[in-house]
């Protein structure tokens, strides 16, 4: 956490402001990097999940998403653009071609 912030709580309440319900806790935007302005933000354990570092993230048709979000986004099985990249399918290959049954 950065110094100011240990050493004064009020300017970490001014950055950060309060917690917007207990469904919340504090998140790094950026996980390389540390609790400091511009990096922290209230989220959702979903939303931690999603933000951690083993998570996929892919690039494709312009957006980068998790895989969560392009199985939502989708309506493939995350396990289906796990196996589609790993068998070396362009990531816009990967998330928009449908199964075939």
């Amino acid at each position: 956490m950065c110094h100011e912030w240990m050493a004064d709580f009020a300017a970490f309440y001014r950055a950060v402001g309060p917690r917007p319900s207990a469904l919340y806790s504090l998140d790094r935007i950026d996980n390389n990097k540390g609790y400091a302005p511009g990096n922290v933000r209230w989220a959702t354990i979903h939303q931690q999940h999603r933000n951690m570092r083993n998570t996929v993230m892919i690039a494709a048709f312009g957006r980068t998403l998790s895989t969560p979000e392009w199985s939502e986004r989708s309506g493939l099985k995350r396990a289906t653009i796990y196996h589609r990249l790993k068998a070396g399918w362009t990531p816009e290959d990967t998330v928009s071609r449908p199964v075939k049954h």
